[in-house]
C-alpha cells in the first residue's frame, strides 16, 4: 500500500493528505511545495534468489504545467513520516524534519529528474527511474519513501505541476512498478 501528501513552506503547519491533487511548486516569492510518497514493500518482499532489476514511479498530470518545471525524485531516508500528519515543519505532526520541508539529511540520493515542458498535457503520465531506492528498501526489508520536488529552487521563474493523488481513480493514482529477476540483492 502507498501513501502521499505534500508540504508547503507558505503553510508550515498545514497537512494536505486527502487532497485530490498533489502540488509541486516553486515561486519566486520564495515559497516551495514538495510532495512525499511512500509504499510499504514489506508485504511484497522478494523470495530468496531474486533481485529488483528496475523500478519506476509514475505520476499522472491533472493539468498542464506552469513554467516548464523539472521535477526531481529523491530517496527519502525518513521512513516513518505520516501522510495524515506530515507538514513542512514535521514529518509526523510531533517530530521536526532534520531541515524543514524534508530538505536535510532525510533527503537522500537524487534518483531521477524529468523536465515537464509544453509537450506534456493533462492526463499524461510522468515516469522516474527509482531503481536504487526500491533495491535499498528490499535489501533492508522496509518501506520505500520518496521526496518529489522542484530542481533549481532559488533560481529561475515560478513553476508548478499538479498530479493525481492516492485519492483519485485507480487509473490515475501514483504507481510504483518494479521488475525482478533471479539474482543477488
Amino acid at each position: 500500500s502507498c501513501m502521499d501528501t505534500y508540504v508547503d513552506s507558505a503553510a508550515v503547519n498545514d497537512n494536505f493528505d486527502g487532497d485530490s491533487e498533489m502540488t509541486i511548486d516553486y515561486s519566486t516569492l520564495g515559497t516551495e511545495i514538495t510532495a512525499l510518497m511512500g509504499c510499504n514493500l514489506v508485504s511484497n518482499l522478494l523470495p530468496d534468489g531474486y533481485a529488483v532489476e528496475s523500478a519506476h514511479l509514475k505520476f499522472t498530470l491533472t493539468s498542464t504545467t506552469f513554467g516548464s518545471p523539472t521535477i526531481g525524485i529523491w530517496e527519502s531516508r525518513q521512513n516513518n513520516w505520516s501522510a495524515e500528519d506530515a507538514t513542512w515543519s514535521s514529518y509526523d505532526g510531533a517530530n521536526a524534519w532534520d531541515t524543514a520541508g524534508a530538505k536535510g539529511v532525510e533527503r537522500g540520493s537524487l534518483l531521477d529528474s524529468v523536465n515537464i515542458g509544453s509537450s506534456y498535457n493533462e492526463g499524461d503520465s510522468v515516469e522516474w527511474n527509482v531503481t536504487l531506492a526500491v533495491q535499498n528498501a528490499m535489501r533492508e526489508e522496509r518501506r520505500v519513501d520518496f521526496i518529489a520536488g522542484m530542481l533549481g529552487v532559488g533560481s529561475g521563474a515560478s513553476r508548478t505541476a499538479y498530479f493525481s493523488t492516492a485519492e483519485d481513480s485507480a487509473a490515475n493514482r501514483p504507481q510504483l512498478s518494479f521488475v525482478y529477476v533471479p539474482g543477488s540483492d
